[in-house]
């Protein structure tokens, strides 16, 4: 935490690549977009691989380079994460309502289990519609 000064922006350290798992299926997306790549029909529109590179063919090749480039998608997801009850981990329930703080919801992306596969944006005004209609608020003329 980098302090409780609300004017501070909060520190966040996201893990990436922390857990083996991580980067092993990291490791098999690259190896899986370089096989892809090999195949006639994207041979044929003539792209060459620019990151990591052909040169780097072992596995701590790889590692090393996702381990230096990965980094976070632009919207943040899950960070709170909405969930059951009985879910250590779940922030908020269904209805966006914080867990211990009677009166506080939270209807943005930060409490999406999971990171959509759509636009963030119409994940997150879908879901704050749906708050606000939980709430009896309704969506706004």
């Amino acid at each position: 935490m980098a302090g409780t000064d609300p004017a501070v922006p909060p520190r966040l350290r996201l893990g990436l690549l922390d857990r083996p798992r991580d980067l092993r299926k990291m490791t098999e997306a690259l190896a899986l977009g370089r096989e892809l790549a090999a195949t006639a029909p994207m041979r044929a529109l003539g792209l060459t691989e620019t990151a990591p590179g052909p040169g780097r063919t072992t596995d701590a090749d790889v590692a090393a380079y996702l381990r230096a480039h990965v980094r976070p998608y632009p919207h943040l997801c899950g960070t709170a994460p909405m969930g059951h009850a009985s879910d250590a981990h779940a922030v908020v329930d269904s209805r966006g309502r914080v867990r211990g703080v009677p009166g506080l919801r939270v209807a943005d992306a930060s409490i999406l289990p999971d990171v959509p596969s759509v636009a963030t944006n119409l994940t997150v005004i879908m879901l704050a519609e749906l708050i606000a209609d939980a709430m009896g608020g309704g969506r706004v003329p």
